[in-house]
Protein backbone atom coordinates (compact mmCIF):
# COMPACT_ATOMS: atom_id res chain seq x y z
CA UNK A 1 0.00 0.00 0.00
CA UNK A 2 3.12 2.29 0.54
CA UNK A 3 3.55 1.94 -3.26
CA UNK A 4 0.53 3.56 -3.80
CA UNK A 5 0.90 7.23 -4.56
CA UNK A 6 -2.57 8.88 -3.18
CA UNK A 7 -2.83 11.56 -0.70
CA UNK A 8 -5.44 10.27 2.44
CA UNK A 9 -4.99 6.79 1.99
CA UNK A 10 -6.90 4.31 3.93
CA UNK A 11 -6.72 0.84 3.79
CA UNK A 12 -10.57 -0.47 2.74
CA UNK A 13 -10.95 -4.16 2.50
CA UNK A 14 -8.56 -7.04 1.00
CA UNK A 15 -10.00 -9.66 -1.09
CA UNK A 16 -7.83 -13.56 -1.16
CA UNK A 17 -7.41 -15.56 -3.75
CA UNK A 18 -5.31 -18.91 -4.17
CA UNK A 19 -2.37 -17.28 -5.65
CA UNK A 20 -2.55 -13.28 -5.20
CA UNK A 21 -4.58 -11.21 -2.35
CA UNK A 22 -5.76 -7.93 -3.97
CA UNK A 23 -6.54 -4.91 -1.99
CA UNK A 24 -9.10 -2.07 -2.10
CA UNK A 25 -8.12 1.21 -0.45
CA UNK A 26 -9.42 4.72 -0.21
CA UNK A 27 -7.43 8.20 -1.23
CA UNK A 28 -7.38 10.76 -3.27
CA UNK A 29 -4.36 11.82 -6.58
CA UNK A 30 -3.97 15.21 -4.97
CA UNK A 31 -2.74 17.08 -1.71
CA UNK A 32 -5.31 19.80 -0.63
CA UNK A 33 -7.09 19.49 -3.38
CA UNK A 34 -11.08 19.46 -4.59
CA UNK A 35 -10.52 15.71 -5.68
CA UNK A 36 -12.82 13.69 -3.97
CA UNK A 37 -12.14 10.48 -2.24
CA UNK A 38 -12.33 7.46 -4.49
CA UNK A 39 -11.34 3.46 -4.46
CA UNK A 40 -8.26 2.19 -6.05
CA UNK A 41 -7.81 -1.66 -6.37
CA UNK A 42 -4.87 -3.26 -6.59
CA UNK A 43 -3.00 -6.63 -6.31
CA UNK A 44 -0.96 -7.13 -3.21
CA UNK A 45 1.87 -9.14 -6.05
CA UNK A 46 2.13 -7.41 -9.42
CA UNK A 47 4.09 -9.49 -10.90
CA UNK A 48 1.33 -12.11 -11.19
CA UNK A 49 -0.33 -9.44 -13.36
CA UNK A 50 -0.80 -10.77 -16.92
CA UNK A 51 -1.63 -8.21 -20.65
CA UNK A 52 -4.99 -9.41 -20.10
CA UNK A 53 -4.99 -6.89 -16.98
CA UNK A 54 -7.73 -3.85 -17.75
CA UNK A 55 -7.54 -2.09 -14.48
CA UNK A 56 -4.58 -0.08 -14.29
CA UNK A 57 -3.07 1.07 -10.56
CA UNK A 58 -3.68 4.52 -11.17
CA UNK A 59 -7.97 3.32 -12.66
CA UNK A 60 -10.29 5.35 -9.59
CA UNK A 61 -13.38 4.17 -8.77
CA UNK A 62 -16.33 5.87 -6.98
CA UNK A 63 -16.52 5.67 -3.77
CA UNK A 64 -20.19 4.24 -2.48
CA UNK A 65 -22.32 6.76 -0.68
CA UNK A 66 -24.45 9.88 -1.86
CA UNK A 67 -22.65 12.82 -3.91
CA UNK A 68 -24.56 16.29 -3.53
CA UNK A 69 -23.67 19.04 -6.33
CA UNK A 70 -21.55 21.45 -4.63
CA UNK A 71 -23.82 24.49 -6.57
CA UNK A 72 -27.39 23.36 -6.37
CA UNK A 73 -27.13 21.53 -3.06
CA UNK A 74 -29.10 18.30 -4.44
CA UNK A 75 -28.20 14.99 -4.51
CA UNK A 76 -26.93 13.23 -7.93
CA UNK A 77 -25.27 10.28 -7.19
CA UNK A 78 -26.14 7.56 -4.98
CA UNK A 79 -23.93 4.19 -4.74
CA UNK A 80 -23.47 0.84 -2.55
CA UNK A 81 -20.48 -1.29 -3.29
CA UNK A 82 -20.03 -4.96 -2.73
CA UNK A 83 -17.32 -7.17 -2.47
CA UNK A 84 -16.29 -10.95 -2.21
CA UNK A 85 -18.38 -13.72 -3.36
CA UNK A 86 -21.43 -12.03 -3.82
CA UNK A 87 -23.00 -13.42 -7.33
CA UNK A 88 -23.88 -17.08 -8.42
CA UNK A 89 -21.67 -17.00 -11.64
CA UNK A 90 -18.35 -15.09 -10.84
CA UNK A 91 -16.25 -15.74 -7.72
CA UNK A 92 -14.56 -12.79 -6.73
CA UNK A 93 -16.09 -9.15 -7.42
CA UNK A 94 -16.19 -5.96 -6.36
CA UNK A 95 -19.69 -4.73 -7.67
CA UNK A 96 -21.68 -1.03 -7.25
CA UNK A 97 -25.26 -0.45 -7.54
CA UNK A 98 -25.85 2.95 -8.50
CA UNK A 99 -28.01 6.03 -9.67
CA UNK A 100 -26.98 8.68 -11.17
CA UNK A 101 -29.25 12.12 -11.75
CA UNK A 102 -29.18 13.06 -15.55
CA UNK A 103 -29.55 16.31 -17.36
CA UNK A 104 -33.29 15.66 -17.18
CA UNK A 105 -33.57 14.69 -13.50
CA UNK A 106 -33.66 11.55 -14.42
CA UNK A 107 -32.78 8.32 -12.07
CA UNK A 108 -30.55 6.16 -14.05
CA UNK A 109 -30.03 2.99 -12.50
CA UNK A 110 -26.93 0.70 -13.52
CA UNK A 111 -24.42 -1.36 -11.92
CA UNK A 112 -20.87 -1.57 -12.31
CA UNK A 113 -18.56 -4.89 -11.83
CA UNK A 114 -14.84 -5.88 -11.60
CA UNK A 115 -14.13 -9.66 -11.61
CA UNK A 116 -10.72 -9.96 -9.63
CA UNK A 117 -8.11 -13.18 -11.26
CA UNK A 118 -5.27 -14.13 -9.74
CA UNK A 119 -3.21 -11.92 -12.72
CA UNK A 120 -6.13 -10.03 -13.71
CA UNK A 121 -9.23 -7.46 -13.17
CA UNK A 122 -11.78 -7.27 -16.04
CA UNK A 123 -14.63 -4.83 -15.63
CA UNK A 124 -17.87 -5.02 -16.61
CA UNK A 125 -21.88 -3.62 -16.53
CA UNK A 126 -24.05 -6.12 -15.97
CA UNK A 127 -27.83 -5.73 -16.14
CA UNK A 128 -29.42 -4.37 -13.18
CA UNK A 129 -31.95 -7.06 -12.57
CA UNK A 130 -33.96 -7.87 -9.42
CA UNK A 131 -32.23 -10.97 -9.70
CA UNK A 132 -28.73 -9.89 -9.44
CA UNK A 133 -29.91 -7.89 -6.04
CA UNK A 134 -31.05 -11.00 -4.94
CA UNK A 135 -27.86 -12.64 -5.00
CA UNK A 136 -25.92 -10.03 -3.60
CA UNK A 137 -28.41 -10.19 -0.69
CA UNK A 138 -28.24 -13.85 0.03
CA UNK A 139 -24.38 -13.90 -0.51
CA UNK A 140 -24.01 -10.74 2.11
CA UNK A 141 -26.71 -12.79 4.46
CA UNK A 142 -24.46 -15.75 3.93
CA UNK A 143 -21.22 -13.64 5.26
CA UNK A 144 -19.71 -14.31 1.63
CA UNK A 145 -19.86 -10.60 0.15
CA UNK A 146 -19.34 -7.27 2.42
CA UNK A 147 -20.58 -3.92 1.64
CA UNK A 148 -18.39 -0.69 1.58
CA UNK A 149 -19.65 1.70 4.11
CA UNK A 150 -20.56 4.68 2.12
CA UNK A 151 -20.19 8.39 2.31
CA UNK A 152 -21.61 12.10 2.02
CA UNK A 153 -19.56 14.11 -0.21
CA UNK A 154 -20.00 16.94 -2.36
CA UNK A 155 -19.38 16.99 -6.15
CA UNK A 156 -15.98 17.93 -7.52
CA UNK A 157 -15.72 21.86 -8.85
Amino acid sequence: MDTINLYDKQFVAEIKLTENTWYIISGRPCENCDANINLYIFPKTPKLLSTGNLIKSNDNFSYPGEETDFIDEIITYEANTFYGKCLNEFDEVVVWVQRRLDDQENWIESAYMIELFNDKALPSKPELTQSLLDQIDEFFERGNCFEIEGISRYSEP
